[in-house]
């Protein structure tokens, strides 16, 4: 109801847990490499150019935020609490 937020807590709930299910993993592996893209590519078996579309990607979905300059990423601070 729209008094009490039932309906919007059950809807994040369920949007956090489909989140949880589908990216945990990566979310994981994305942690671990945060300052070593070459090695994330190593890791995920990628090369450069599909490191860089799967790092935009990401960015583009708000999983991450990409430091161009020092060419790192980071993983935002909501998503590290999910896993």
């Amino acid at each position: 109801s729209t008094t009490t937020g039932l309906n919007v807590r059950e809807s994040v709930t369920h949007l956090v847990n489909i989140i949880y299910e589908e990216y945990s993993s990566l979310i994981q592996v994305l942690r671990t490499y945060e300052n070593d893209v070459q090695g994330l590519g190593n890791e995920l078996k990628k090369d450069s150019v599909e490191m860089r579309d799967l790092l935009n990607n990401l960015e583009i979905k708000r999983f991450i935020e990409i430091d161009r300059v020092s060419k790192t990423y980071k993983v935002r601070q909501g998503l590290k609490y999910l896993v």
